[in-house]
């Protein structure tokens, strides 16, 4: 399943105190747990698969999965994707442990596709309330610009603006060289490497 990890900037919700959390009581592995999720996210047409983790950038690979020693600070966890019906947002931290909230997600979504299936409602009006919202800008500041998130790639990668803009391959490849150079693993500095997927969050949106 092609996915990254990101560090959880902001929790969406009102966090579950620690003494109300859940066993999670799921027999499958972690492993078929990733199956019957790309199963899922196949029925919505999915892409740009993020796990977002209470984990700090020092525990992120630089192929963006998580480090086998990495112990996140909490469980909960936000999965956001792309997909036919919008970009969609789920997060859960019912559970003491974070895949098994990661399985808790993939179950709710299939709750969700088998409404259509019982063409109860063909809409995918029940995917509505899980459409991702636009980040809030935190203390104040403006969230980049199109012009600005192609800047400041532009200047990590000296690839040049207007293509990164433009054209949604080159972004790509330019985000891929920045996030190698300004990774933590490759001596980058953590708040660029931050930034840096803010300028990519601004920037897919744009193309989609």
């Amino acid at each position: 399943m092609d996915y990254s990890i990101k560090p959880i900037l902001k929790w969406p919700g009102v966090a579950t105190n620690s003494w109300e959390r859940k066993r999670g009581d799921f027999s499958p592995t972690y492993a078929k747990t990733l199956g019957h999720l790309e199963r899922e996210l196949a029925y919505l047409g999915a892409d740009h698969v993020i796990f977002q983790l209470a984990v700090d950038s020092s525990a992120i690979r630089m192929d963006g999965r998580l480090r086998s020693d990495a112990r996140p600070e909490h469980p909960g966890i936000i999965v956001t994707f792309h997909s036919d019906k919008g970009p969609m947002s789920y997060f859960c931290d019912k559970y003491d442990d974070w895949k098994a909230n990661l399985r808790a997600i993939s179950i709710t979504l299939q709750n969700l596709r088998r409404i259509d299936d019982h063409g109860v409602n063909g809409s995918g009006a029940q995917y509505e309330g899980y459409k991702q919202l636009p980040p809030r800008p935190e203390n104040g500041q403006q969230r980049m610009s199109r012009t600005e998130a192609a800047a400041f790639i532009s200047d990590v990668t000296g690839v040049r603006e207007d293509f990164i803009v433009d054209d949604s391959a080159t972004f790509e490849l330019a985000y891929s060289k920045a996030q190698r150079s300004l990774h933590p693993d490759a001596g980058g500095d953590h708040d660029k490497f931050v930034k840096l997927q803010d300028a990519a969050a601004v920037l897919r949106e744009s193309f989609k």
